[in-house]
Order: C-alpha cells, then sequence, then structure tokens
C-alpha cells in the first residue's frame, strides 16, 4: 500500500452496516451507550488536536454520544499514550497519535511504560502529511541534484533545520542523509514556526518539514521547495518533483494521523469504530476541511491500519538506529 495512496474509502450499503453491527454481538451491541474519550497526546492547538476535534465533532453527531477530546501532553506523547493503552478495551477511550506514537518512540526512548506494538491497536489513519525539503533563496541551487553535489564539495558545512529533535521532520533529514550520502548538521528547531524564521533568515542551508505550514510562503517566494517526500506529487504544490523521480525512491516519508484503542479491544468493536470513523472521513465536508489545511484525507481498515504501522515501524527503526538517534 503506498503511504500516500487515497485512503478515503465509501462506506458500504446499510444492510452491510447492520451485518456489521451483528457480527460484534452482545457483547459490544450496545456501544456507544457513553461519553467517548479520545485522547490527544499534545497541547491543545496543535495538529493532532485539530484532526481529533474535527473527527470528534462529526463522530459525535454520527452516533449520538458525547465525543470528549483530552489533552494529555507530556514526554513526546508517551503519557497520553500510555493512559490509552492502560485503559479498559471497551470503545470509550481512544487516542489519535502520530508516527512517534505508533512507530518510532519505542526505539527512541529506553523505559517507555507500555509497548506500542503489543498495547495499543490501530483503527484507522485519518490523515497525511506531504513533508517538504526546502532551501532559502540565498542557497543557489536549482534543483536537488545541484543541492547534493554542493553539499558534498563542503562536506560538514550544511545545516538543516527541523522541527525538533526524533520529530517526523527530523527522521525525514536523517532518511535523506542515509540515502544521498550528505553530510549534513541538524539545527532541531522548536517546530514550524522556528523552520520558517530560519529559512527565512538564510541561517540554513535546507530544512524538513510537514507541507502545511509553508505553503503560502511557498506561493510568495519567500523560500524554495526541492522535492517532496510522497511517491507522487502533492495537488498543493503540482510542479515540485518527488524524491523517486530524482532518483531517490528511498525518501519516501509522511506526517500522519491515525486512531488507536487498546490492543485489549475486540476485533469486531474495533472493526466497528472503524467503520464509523470511517464514514465520517468520507463525508464531503470533512474531506473539504482536510484537504483545504493541506492533508490527504485516511479511511484505512484496521487490517490496512496495522500493515501501515508495521511498515513505518520498520523504515523508522532502521534510521534511528543507523544515525544513532536517542530522545533520552
Amino acid at each position: 500500500m503506498s503511504f500516500f495512496s487515497p485512503f478515503v474509502r465509501r462506506i458500504a450499503t446499510g444492510g452491510a452496516l447492520i451485518l456489521a453491527a451483528t457480527a460484534v454481538g452482545a457483547q459490544t451491541a450496545p456501544w456507544p451507550s457513553q461519553p467517548i474519550r479520545i485522547v490527544v497526546p499534545y497541547p491543545a492547538g496543535g495538529t493532532s488536536d485539530t484532526v481529533a476535534r474535527v473527527v470528534g465533532r462529526r463522530l459525535g453527531e454520527q452516533l449520538g454520544v458525547p465525543v470528549i477530546i483530552e489533552n494529555r501532553p507530556g514526554a513526546s506523547g508517551n503519557i497520553g499514550a500510555q493512559v490509552v493503552a492502560k485503559s479498559p478495551g471497551n470503545g470509550y477511550t481512544l487516542m489519535v497519535g502520530g508516527p512517534n506514537n505508533f512507530a518510532s518512540n519505542q526505539f527512541l526512548y529506553k523505559h517507555l511504560q507500555y509497548d506500542i506494538e503489543k498495547e495499543l491497536v490501530g483503527v484507522t489513519l485519518l490523515t497525511q502529511l506531504s513533508n517538504l525539503m526546502l532551501v532559502p533563496n540565498s542557497l543557489k541551487v536549482a534543483d536537488l541534484k545541484e543541492f547534493i553535489a554542493a553539499a558534498k564539495a563542503k562536506p560538514n558545512t550544511f545545516n538543516c533545520a527541523s522541527t525538533g529533535l526524533a520529530t517526523s521532520s527530523h527522521l525525514t533529514l536523517e532518511l535523506f542523509k542515509s540515502k544521498s550520502q550528505v553530510d549534513a548538521q541538524h539545527i532541531p528547531m522548536k517546530g514550524s514556526a522556528g523552520v520558517v524564521t530560519e529559512l527565512m533568515g538564510e541561517r540554513v542551508e535546507c530544512a524538513f518539514d510537514n507541507m502545511p505550514g509553508h505553503l503560502s510562503h511557498l506561493k510568495t517566494g519567500r523560500y524554495r521547495a526541492l522535492a517532496v517526500t510522497t511517491t507522487k506529487r502533492s495537488p498543493y504544490l503540482p510542479d515540485v518533483p518527488t524524491f523517486t523521480e530524482l532518483g531517490y525512491p528511498g525518501v519516501v516519508s509522511t506526517s500522519w494521523f491515525a486512531l488507536a484503542a487498546p490492543a485489549s479491544t475486540p476485533p469486531a468493536l474495533v472493526a466497528r469504530i472503524s467503520e464509523a470513523v470511517r464514514k465520517v472521513l468520507a463525508e464531503r465536508e470533512i474531506i473539504a476541511t482536510f484537504e483545504a489545511a493541506g492533508y490527504t484525507p485516511g479511511g484505512t481498515t484496521p487490517e490496512e491500519t496495522a500493515e501501515f504501522f508495521s511498515q513505518e515501524i520498520r523504515k523508522w527503526r532502521q534510521v534511528i538506529e543507523a544515525a544513532g538517534i536517542k530522545a533520552e
């Protein structure tokens, strides 16, 4: 399954919904009969929080029960993830998280109080965001080929910004370095705002970050994008080539957000929750909301989500171990 394939699925007919509900059985038939809590392991106002609130609001309307977003920030998302992992698997405690929560943190932290692969189960992917390689206007290179040549001509002199240590943008930088054999010093910033500041101030030679926060700056020419990290060009920046097109098919990554549940949740109930959320994700209003913000809407089945998690775990484990990245 492509990391940037269109995940939006059309939900089955009413008859199929009845069959799915019957399959859940007597044990889970009453669900939902009380408020649903969606834990976001980050502060309010961030991307994961926004995604959770957009989906949660409509999910609550659809199911007829309150959906409460609970922010439990701390330790790069580990505190909130632990809360969900240790919660009863009854469908009333869920979590919205990203690559670090479901893939990379287990290789970055020695003392996690939960097991990502054994205590959490994916319900569905909610959204994906392209990552970009960005350069300041002061760097006189026309394309990726010229950038790599310039960097190799001056080893260890190029600085490259990310949104922070062990973030998706940092790991994407390390993935690029491993595939291109470019030496670049990592400059961790505090979020996308810091990356923008470094690029506009022309204090770094490159940066990696999620696409949405840079679209307006790219359109006004404040800095440039050399490549996008998805397998296909982004509809938001159709003139920016992919790393695959440019001869680096291994440089593929997205930032993404998924819904998960405690692993003790019965598979039939996980399927039922996934179906309800996928119905929300297929609504035109939700698709338009996400696309307007530069996100690609999701909508994978639990089985597809599990396979996606597995692919991400394998990829980022290799990158983290090769680069020797530690978050504590």
